[in-house]
């Protein structure tokens, strides 16, 4: 999958130097990112996922929730995410944020460690997805047909 990220445009590409910096990681991952990312994801966002797994008109079946968040940079709102729905009493079965950036999909996994309990962390995987087909096979990968469960997928 880096493979065709790591060509010579792209390593000249503004964009995609700035996401593969080591100063991204200071940016995107929760330990740095200050105390208003802190907050969207506390009351904001968190109010928004609610609302709309409250609104489905099937419930997640014995298996929980499957989620993938494509541009999930340091893994911020999927950990957060995480938390917040086992708090409010539902299931997870897998998460899955990719990125096409290699430094925030290291961060996002050491982040893992620090934010996750160790029975959530063996429900998420951060991958390195330069398209949205290589996320797409990622979610078939991970993602296997079983029964009812339902998938919230974000970005």
């Amino acid at each position: 999958m880096i493979s065709s990220i790591t060509n010579d445009s792209a390593k000249t590409d503004p964009f995609f130097r700035e996401y593969t910096s080591q100063d991204a990681i200071l940016k995107y991952t929760k330990a740095t990112a200050g105390f208003g990312i802190s907050y969207l994801l506390d009351h904001d966002y968190k109010t928004v996922y609610l609302d709309a797994l409250r609104h489905l008109s099937v419930s997640a079946g014995p298996h929980g929730i499957r989620m993938l968040e494509f541009g999930c940079g340091g893994g911020m709102n999927l950990l957060h995410l995480m938390s917040v729905l086992g708090r409010h009493g539902f299931k997870i079965e897998s998460a899955i944020g990719t990125d096409f950036s290699p430094v925030l999909i290291e961060a996002a996994n050491r982040e893992t460690e620090s934010y996750l309990t160790s029975q959530d962390r063996g429900y998420v995987r951060f991958c390195v997805a330069t398209s949205c087909r290589e996320a797409i096979g990622l979610r078939a990968r991970y993602f296997p047909p079983v029964g009812t469960g339902r998938s919230l997928c974000s970005n």
